[in-house]
C-alpha cells in the first residue's frame, strides 16, 4: 500500500483535487483517501466500483495503512456465533462507513465533473447533446483541463517511476504514452431508439471521431418494390428465352 500511496503522492494528482470542505451532515473522508482506495481496489484485483473501494479501505488494510489514509481502525467483521444485537450493531457501522465513502466520492466527482449526471443511465440524444455542450463550453474549460490533467498524471505516474528505476535503460529510442480515453462500453449512438452512447465521449472514438448521424438505408415503397420485382422477373424470363432462339436459328440453317 505504501508504494501505491507514494506513487499517487509523487504524481501531483493530490494537489489537483478540490478542497474537501465540510458540509452539513456526517463527515466524509478526504478525497485522497477515496481516490487511493479506488486505485488499491484495482491493484488488488477488484473493480473500480466505489463499494469495492470501501471494502478495500476497511477490510484489506493494516492499522498502519489505515492511519496513513485517515481511515478509522474499526472492526467491521461479524464474528461467528454473534448475537442478533451484535450483528445489527456491526451492520449499522458498515452502513455508516460506506455512506461516508459514497458521500466523499459524490462530492469530489460533482466538483471535478463540468456536467454531473448519472453515468449508469443510458441518456437520450437530446440529453447527451446538452451534457456535451457543457463539456465544450468556454466557462468549463478550466474544469475539463484539470480533470484531463488528473487522468494524465495517474497514467504517467507508473511510467515515470519505471523510468527513474532504470527499467528503460536499454531502450535506445524515445518513450511515448497514449492516454486517449477509450470507454469500455463505447458503442455508437442508436438513432432509431433515441439512445446516446453509454459514455458521452464514446462517440468521438467511433469511426474516426465523427458525431454525424448516419444515413438511413434506402427503402422503397410497397408499390415501387412490387414494380421492381416484376421488372426483375421479366428480365429473368427474357434471359432464359435467349438460348431457345439461338437453337431455333441453328436448326433452320442448312
Amino acid at each position: 500500500m505504501r508504494q501505491v500511496f507514494d506513487l499517487v503522492r509523487h504524481s501531483g494528482v493530490l494537489e489537483r483535487l478540490p478542497s474537501n470542505e465540510h458540509r452539513p451532515g456526517p463527515k466524509g473522508f478526504p478525497f485522497r483517501t477515496v481516490l487511493i482506495g479506488l486505485i488499491l481496489s484495482q491493484y488488488m484485483g477488484k473493480s473500480a466500483n466505489i463499494n469495492d473501494a470501501w471494502e478495500t479501505l476497511f477490510f484489506a488494510l493494516s492499522p498502519g495503512s489505515k492511519a496513513l489514509l485517515d481511515v478509522p481502525d474499526v472492526n467491521l467483521h461479524i464474528r461467528e456465533g454473534a448475537t442478533r444485537e451484535e450483528i445489527d450493531r456491526v451492520a449499522h457501522h458498515q452502513y455508516a462507513t460506506s455512506k461516508r465513502v459514497y458521500r466523499s466520492w459524490s462530492s469530489m466527482t460533482r466538483r471535478l465533473d463540468p456536467a454531473p449526471h448519472d453515468r449508469r443511465k443510458r441518456l437520450s440524444l437530446s440529453e447527451a447533446k446538452k451534457i456535451r455542450r457543457k463539456w465544450n463550453a468556454r466557462d468549463n474549460q478550466d474544469t475539463v483541463r484539470n480533470l484531463e490533467a488528473i487522468a494524465q498524471d495517474l497514467i504517467l505516474a507508473p511510467v515515470m517511476a519505471s523510468y527513474r528505476r532504470g527499467d528503460f535503460a536499454r531502450w535506445p529510442g524515445h518513450i511515448a504514452v497514449d492516454d486517449t480515453p477509450v470507454p469500455v462500453w463505447g458503442k455508437e449512438p442508436d438513432y432509431h431508439q433515441d439512445r446516446a452512447s453509454l459514455e458521452i465521449t464514446a462517440g468521438m472514438y467511433v469511426k474516426g471521431g465523427t458525431q454525424k448521424k448516419p444515413r438511413p438505408p434506402r427503402t422503397l415503397a410497397p408499390g415501387a418494390a412490387r414494380q421492381t420485382s416484376q421488372c426483375r422477373a421479366r428480365a429473368n424470363r427474357a434471359r432464359r428465352r435467349k438460348p431457345r432462339r439461338r437453337r431455333r436459328e441453328s436448326s433452320a440453317t442448312p
